[in-house]
């Protein structure tokens, strides 16, 4: 590097031949004019200023996730042809109009609708006809915003990480143990971990006054775990065997940026957004104008997750940060 750096046509040229050579021991002999010699001695302490430097990284890692729900479903459990009168002993005919199940939960925020929210109703009617109605709607929104605030210490030029997951386990194989006219099974899990890395190194400039920044974020997320139903035979034995498989997503993203001693650089645009709409009903009677929808269920989901970074260095010389103390 001190040949490169510091007057690179004056090394191995005949007759003298400068050089500079390194010895164990942590020795530099360097054969040279003295202007040059004194360049050398320059350079090297400002190398040993440029270790004796360390970064203070804080990042904020900022999370904000809405939700919306909407919910609309007319169920008909029973609907019974009763005779006159007082209503005898006797049903000519019975049944149910049930338009389907509902929409789950959302990706982001986990938005559902419960049991005992909205406006849950019955409706009877009897003239002849007995009819039960079971009329449900619900509408829904959340917002969550989370802040963490970690910070690390690096030497100049050193990588970092900062880890923000979670671990899920999960179970990945299946052992049968045979024993006589009986056989065991024995479950085996494994774990993945999931959340939000940013791996961080940091550059400080020759002055002191701006550091470079390498920053790579990565978000991860377990969508869903799924039952996976399959059938072996052992010793003449038919079993049944589940195992659970994963469905993850990942965004990462990698960017260089120079701020000064003591500026924040943001990342942005993370963004993480889902729609879910679901329809169902009886057919011919839920196409029908206006009525209609007293024959099927609508429900719909929005989701929404942004993340934002925002890292800010400081420059910490070690001398006046032990002079401090």
């Amino acid at each position: 590097m001190i040949m490169t750096v510091i007057q690179p046509d004056l090394w191995n040229q005949l007759p003298e031949r400068y050089s500079v050579n390194y010895l164990s021991g942590g020795r530099l002999i360097a054969y040279a004019t003295p202007d040059a010699q004194e360049e050398i001695r320059d350079f090297l302490a400002d190398l040993r200023k440029l270790q004796a430097m360390a970064v203070m990284v804080e990042a904020r890692m900022i999370t904000v996730s809405s939700g919306f729900l909407d919910k609309f479903s007319v169920n008909y459990p029973l609907i019974d042809l009763m005779p006159d009168g007082d209503g005898g002993a006797w049903t000519i005919a019975s049944g149910a109009l049930l338009p389907g199940s509902m929409i789950g939960e959302g990706f982001g925020t986990g938005i559902s609708a419960g049991t005992d929210e909205g406006i849950s109703f019955t409706v009877n009617y009897y003239d002849g006809i007995e009819v039960t109605a079971l009329i449900e709607a619900v509408q829904k929104s959340e917002d969550h915003q989370t802040l963490n605030r970690p910070t690390i210490m690096l030497a100049n030029g050193q990588m970092g990480y900062i880890d923000v997951s979670t671990e899920t386990d999960y179970i990945s194989e299946l052992e049968p143990t045979v024993a006589e006219s009986a056989v065991a099974i024995t479950p085996s899990t494994d774990s993945i971990t999931t959340g939000t890395t940013l791996t961080v190194r940091p550059t400080i400039s020759y002055d002191g006054r701006y550091v470079q920044l390498a920053l790579e974020p990565e978000i991860s997320q377990l969508i869903s775990i799924s039952p996976y139903t399959y059938f072996t035979v052992e010793e003449g034995i038919l079993l049944e065997n589940t195992l659970q498989l994963l469905t993850t997503s990942e965004i990462s993203l990698r960017s260089t940026v120079s701020v000064p001693d003591g500026g924040t650089a943001m990342l942005g645009g993370l963004t993480l957004a889902g729609e879910s709409q679901v329809e169902s009903g009886v057919p011919v009677l839920s196409n029908l104008p206006i009525i209609g929808r007293l024959f099927k269920k609508t429900g719909i989901i929005r989701d929404k997750q942004v993340i934002v970074f925002l890292v800010t260095p400081h420059v910490v010389i070690r001398d006046e940060y032990e002079a401090g103390l």
